[in-house]
């Protein structure tokens, strides 16, 4: 769900702003990229951090 949100962002961004060049687009989609890779990298992460927290917690 997230993913496709934040997939749709740089066609909305052109849609309500239609002056910016293209550069400007490829930018956002090139750092919503990143944003989408790190975070479908979160669901290794979160179970040692959970643990961790219940540790440290108990």
């Amino acid at each position: 769900e997230v993913a496709s949100i934040l997939d749709g962002v740089p066609l909305s961004v052109q849609r309500r702003f239609p002056e910016l060049e293209n550069r400007h687009i490829d930018f956002l989609k090139k750092d919503i990229i990143k944003a989408m890779n790190k975070a479908a990298a979160l669901d290794e992460i979160i179970p040692g951090l959970l643990s961790e927290y219940i540790e440290q917690s108990g």
